[in-house]
C-alpha cells in the first residue's frame, strides 16, 4: 500500500491504494470535520441560549412601608 500524507500530518494507508479511493477517502473526511465543526457550534448556540435564559432580570423590590406612608398621607 502507499503512505499518502494527509494535510494534517497523518497517513491514510486504509485507503490509499489508488489516487480515486484517496480523493474519496478526503472527501468523507472533510464531510466529517464539517459535520463535527457544525456539531459543536451547535452547541455553543444551545448553551449561549441556556445562560440568557439563567440571567433573568431581577424584579425591583418596592418598599412597601414607604408605599402605604405616601398613600397615606396623600389621603389625609
Amino acid at each position: 500500500m502507499l503512505k499518502i500524507k494527509s494535510p494534517k500530518g497523518r497517513f491514510a494507508t486504509d485507503c490509499a491504494t489508488n489516487v480515486s479511493s484517496h480523493k474519496e477517502c478526503e472527501i468523507n473526511r472533510m464531510e466529517e470535520r464539517k459535520s463535527e465543526r457544525d456539531g459543536a457550534k451547535k452547541e455553543e448556540e444551545e448553551e449561549k441560549k441556556k445562560k440568557k435564559k439563567k440571567k433573568k432580570k431581577k424584579k425591583k423590590k418596592t418598599n412597601t412601608a414607604y408605599r402605604t406612608l405616601t398613600i397615606k398621607t396623600s389621603l389625609t
